[in-house]
Formats: structure tokens, C-alpha cells, sequence
């Protein structure tokens, strides 16, 4: 029951019967005490002739009387629970329909929005409305809207947190329509929708439902308190970059982006800085291998939600690497064969392992080490084209048959031929390396002076010829060239992997170089799966962003259905694991935007 009086309403009224009670407080406070009973003291006469230094007066004041009989009225006003303005922000006539998003987008701001909805909910119960609660965003329970109370609906909406995916709208239209057929939800209602202010691609659809009820109104978050979202990072020379996106570009706004391992301890930050009209900004941190492969999260400083985050599996931190062997069986004379080189110098920080071509190519490891193979052509050209161009990593050697004979899967134009040691193009003595320049990946190696090469494939000279290359002879001319196809990389050796051009595999440098080039990489497939073939969830993303200790109760996928899962609450984000292989599960992917709300149909 909701007593208003003009601009006030009292959501308790009968509390205000205890104002009938001032006439006996007031009573109780202007009586007389008795009066004090006379005691003959005999040493009474040694103070006579004192004069008092004060009065006692014999009642109470009466502004004192009244002061207190203020205090006593407020105190029952407080207890009527009264409301300034109760209709201000009303909606309609009739039950009450409140939306709230509880998807990942909402987690930043859940408090606020969580406390604006019961405010209504709280109105609708002053003025005896029932109200319908539609959460947008369902655990494994479907939606079922239906009318109830305000006080059951009040209990509901408290009780709810946001969850790690994204909200489904178009599951809560299609029960909403169902509901209001089957007679559980009014035709004629006011909508209240508390939207995360990202469409999802299924806001149109959603409002239009709600439309359908009668007028109301959506509330989105703005400007600094509009969601953020996190793209998965890319490899670059020293470390990684990524970009964050946001849905609008309502105005200047900067953060940084913090690279955590698998114990929550910082390892870098990124800073990123939004234009004003800018809904894309890059981050970009210099990491060395070692820290980096210890990454486990990235995350968006600040900014709640798992769309702001990103999980980093074994992929990104040990790379797998692909030799391309004409057998998987070891050499008979190993010294002498360029692939034992370069698998000795790839060992310490990479999953090595040997298999032909197209079996690399159709199994996609992080990166493939292709040695001397002359012209690449046919099913297999197209196949290592169609490997590179969607993210892998090739690295190429150079040899007699690709100076014979070179393709189009190298980094630069070759010459026809070689440079060596009493050839057309000879060398007096044998070439040493020029230091690394500063844009290069092997920049801070040392170029040891007894590393020397004594044959070459030669590069055509281009105008881009000087971008592309990694690392240079002390003439000028390229050892390493590099370009980027695609999503992917070619990167080029233009010596033999053994040291039949040049005493390089031979030294620690050799290593190294391997190690920036790998970093390049991911770790392709997660490798064996578990005896029984399923992904069970090892470490779930907690709705705020961050990687919760152990993963949440989820039923296990197959291979299939986890090539194919979207998150959500049968595959949550997180750490998924198969036997000793484990994949990140995340909300957003390279090509991924947030977009605004789009136009509201009328009476929203």
C-alpha cells in the first residue's frame, strides 16, 4: 500500500500513525517532577548567606519541548519510508516489463545497472504492479518470463551477476512472444530495457519485441563507461600488439592493456589511447621470449568483462614447428643434412617434429621449415600459399636447387644462380655479417667476425628490397629477407641450413636467430588429445575478466563440437584441455568489432 501526498509517496504509510502519538510526548515532556521531599541537615546553616551560581528552572523549556517533538515526527516520516518524486521516471500503465543484459558487455557497470532496474522494480511494487524480469543473458535454464510480483522479480534481479558470453537476445524475444501467447506475460505492458549498449546482431529483433508490448524506454551506458573489447594479440619483432574496440567513438579515452601470467602477476602494460571519433586503438609491448612465454591472459586494465580479455594457450607460448621431410626417418649421416641443423638449434624452445609436406600443410603447425627444395609447385604450392596466407609461418633455406630454380614463396625476387667464392659474381675472401639494424628482430644479437659465408642466392634488387630484409652481409647484400602474406609470414635464409655456404649453422647465432624468427609463430594444433577425445574446461574467464583458478561445471566436447563452439553457457571462455594439448576459448576473435544499438522502433 503507497500513500502519496503531492510530491512525496510513503511506501510504509501506516508508520505514520505514530504521529498521533506527539500529543503524549508532548504531555510526557512538559510534566513537572514531583517535588522533592525537605530533610532537616544541621550543618544546613554553615551555606546560608551563599548565593547560588545557577537557576534550575522548574519545566522544560519550550523550545527545547518543541525540538524534541521535531526529532520524534522525523524519525516516523523515516519509518514511512518516504519517496521524493515517485512517478518521475514511471513507464507506462500496467504490469512492468524489465530487460536487463547480463552478458560479458554488462559486468563493468552490473552495479549501477542492477540498482537503476530495482529502482523501478521498487516503483512498480508501490503501485501494486506485477513485473516481468527478462535476463538477456541464460546459464543452461532457458528463459521463462512471466508476470510476478514485484517482490519475487526484486529477489530474482538481486539475486543475478553477469555472466562470461554475450547475451541472447533472440532466445529472450522468441520466449517473450511464446510467454505472451500462452497468456504467462500481458499483451499491453511497459518495457524497460537495460541494455548493454552493443548490438550482438540481434538487438534490432529484440526491440521490436519489446515495441510490440507498448512505449518504454532502453537505457545505455556512455561515453567512459561503455564497454571495451580486446582482439587477439599478434606476434610481432620483440613481443606482440593487439587492438581494443569499442562500439562508438564518443570522445578521447586511454587505458593500457596488461600482459599477466597464469599466477595473475603482471609481466608488461600497453598503452592504447582512442581518437575522439576512433573506435579502434592499438596497443602494442616489447616482451622478451622468455616472458612471453609465460603469458597466460591479456586484459583490458580496468575494464570488466571477458570480452575485454584474452586467454593465451600453449600456441602462443611453445611453438610447434614442421620439418619438411621427404621421411620422417632420421638421416644416415646427419651432419651432413640440413634439417639436422636447424631441428638441433629449434629444440630448446619448440615442439619439433618431422613429416612430408602435405601432411604438415594439412595438419597447420605454427610454422614450417622448408630447406633446400627447389621450385615448390602444384597441389603443394597452393596448399603452403593457402597455410601462410591464413597465419602460418614459413621459413625457407636457400641451396643449389632454389638458386637454380626459384618459386614464388619467398620473400623477394631471387637471380637465377648463386654468389660464391671463385664464381661469376666471386668474393675475394669469404663475406662476415654487418650488425643488425635497429628495425630488425635479431637487433641486440651479437654478429660474431668468425661467422662467414662463402655462397649466396642473390635478391633482386626492388624498392622494397631494404624493408624486407632482416639481417645483411658486411658488402650490403641480404642474408635474411622476410615478407608478410596474408595473415602469415616467409622468411628467407639465403644459405644452405647446413654449413656446406656458410659456417652460421655451426654457431650459437644460428640459435638465436631461430629463436626471433619462431617467435613469429604460434604452436598450430594442440597436439595429442586424451585418451577418450574430448575437451574438458580447465580454467574458465570469470565475468570480470580475469582467469578463475579452476574451470566451472561444463559438460565435455567433442573434437567437432569444439572446432565449432561459440561461448556461451554449454562452452564457456577459458582454458580447454584434451590430454596434454590445451586451447584458448575467447569471446572475440582477429576481425572482431563492437557495434552500437541500431535505431529503435517507435514508442522506444
Amino acid at each position: 500500500m503507497t500513500l502519496a501526498l503531492g510530491p512525496i509517496a510513503f511506501a510504509a504509510p501506516l508508520a505514520l500513525l505514530g504521529l498521533l502519538a506527539l500529543p503524549v510526548i508532548w504531555r510526557l515532556l512538559r510534566a513537572a517532577p514531583p517535588a522533592p521531599r525537605r530533610t532537616v541537615f544541621a550543618p544546613l546553616r554553615l551555606l546560608l548567606g551563599l548565593e547560588a551560581d545557577e537557576n534550575t528552572q522548574e519545566r522544560t523549556p519550550w523550545w527545547l519541548v518543541l525540538l524534541r517533538l521535531v526529532v520524534a515526527a522525523l524519525v516516523i516520516f523515516g519509518l514511512a519510508r518516504p519517496v521524493l518524486f515517485p512517478n518521475q521516471d514511471a513507464v507506462g500503465a500496467g504490469p512492468l516489463i524489465v530487460a536487463v543484459d547480463d552478458g560479458w558487455a554488462s559486468a563493468g557497470d552490473w552495479d549501477r545497472r542492477q540498482a537503476a532496474a530495482l529502482a523501478h522494480i521498487d516503483a512498480a511494487a508501490r503501485d501494486g504492479r506485477q513485473v516481468v524480469l527478462v535476463l538477456t543473458a541464460p546459464d543452461t535454464s532457458p528463459i521463462d518470463p512471466r508476470a510476478v510480483d514485484a517482490a519475487v522479480a526484486r529477489r530474482d534481479l538481486a539475486a543475478a551477476a553477469p555472466k562470461a558470453w554475450a547475451p541472447d537476445r533472440a532466445a529472450a524475444a522468441e520466449a517473450l512472444t511464446a510467454a505472451r501467447d500462452a497468456g504467462r506475460v500481458p499483451r499491453a505492458a511497459a518495457p524497460l530495457w537495460f541494455s548493454d549498449g552493443i548490438d550482438h546482431g540481434d538487438a534490432a529483433a529484440f526491440a521490436r519485441v519489446l515495441a510490440q508490448f507498448g512505449s518504454g524506454k532502453v537505457y545505455a551506458p556512455p561515453g567512459r563507461a561503455a564497454p571495451l573489447g580486446l582482439r587477439p594479440p599478434v606476434a610481432e619483432t620483440n613481443g606482440f600488439s593487439t587492438t581494443v574496440v569499442r562500439a562508438r567513438g564518443d570522445g578521447a579515452r586511454d587505458g593500457a592493456v596488461v600482459a599477466l601470467d597464469a599466477d595473475g602477476r603482471a609481466l608488461g602494460r600497453a598503452p592504447f589511447a582512442f581518437d575522439a571519433d576512433a573506435t579502434r586503438a592499438a596497443a602494442a609491448l616489447d616482451l622478451p621470449l622468455e616472458l612471453r612465454n609465460r603469458l597466460a591472459l591479456l586484459r583490458v586494465d580496468g575494464a570488466a568483462g571477458a570480452g575485454a580479455a584474452q586467454v593465451l594457450d600453449d600456441r602462443w607460448r611453445r611453438p610447434s614447428v614442421g620439418l619438411a621431410a621427404s621421411s620422417a626417418a632420421p638421416e644416415r649421416q646427419p651432419l651432413l643434412a640440413d634439417l639436422h641443423y636447424v631441428e638441433q638449434a629449434l629444440a630448446p624452445f619448440a615442439e619439433v617434429r618431422r613429416a612430408s609436406l602435405a601432411r604438415l600443410v594439412s595438419e597447420k603447425p605454427g610454422a614450417i621449415v622448408l630447406t633446400d627444395a627447389g621450385r615448390v609447385v602444384g597441389d603443394e604450392a597452393d596448399g603452403l600459399a593457402r597455410y601462410v596466407a591464413d597465419g602460418g609461418l614459413l621459413i625457407r633455406f636457400a641451396g643449389p636447387r632454389l638458386a637454380a630454380r626459384a618459386d614464388d614463396l619467398t620473400p623477394i625476387r631471387l637471380r637465377t644462380g648463386d654468389r660464391a667464392l671463385g664464381g661469376a659474381l666471386a668474393w675475394d675472401e669469404p663475406q662476415t655479417l654487418a650488425p643488425f639494424a635497429e628495425r630488425s628482430p635479431f637487433f641486440g644479437l651479437a654478429a660474431p667476425g668468425e661467422v662467414t659465408v662463402s655462397r649466396q642466392v642473390l635478391a633482386e634488387p626492388t624498392p622494397d628490397l631494404s624493408e624486407k630484409t632482416w639481417a645483411r652481409l658486411a658488402d650490403g647484400t641480404p642474408l635474411v629477407t622476410s615478407e608478410r602474406r596474408g595473415r602469415g609470414r616467409i622468411v628467407l635464409f639465403h644459405v644452405t641450413a647446413s654449413p656446406e655456404w656458410s659456417n652460421l649453422p655451426l654457431s650459437g647465432l644460428f640459435e638465436q636467430m631461430l629463436r626471433r624468427v619462431a617467435a613469429f609463430a604460434d604452436a598450430g594444433p594442440a597436439g595429442e588429445t586424451s585418451a577418450d577425445g574430448v575437451w574438458r574446461l580447465e580454467r574458465a574467464l570469470a565475468p570480470d575478466g580475469r582467469l578463475a583458478s579452476r574451470g566451472v561445471d561444463a559438460a565435455p566436447l567433442t573434437p567437432s563440437e569444439f572446432d565449432a563452439a561459440v561461448p556461451g553457457p554449454a562452452a564457456p571462455p577459458g582454458v580447454w584441455r584434451s590430454g596434454p594439448g590445451a586451447r584458448a576459448l575467447n569471446l572475440l576473435g582477429p576481425a572482431s568489432t563492437l557495434a552500437p544499438l541500431p535505431a529503435l522502433p517507435g514508442g522506444l
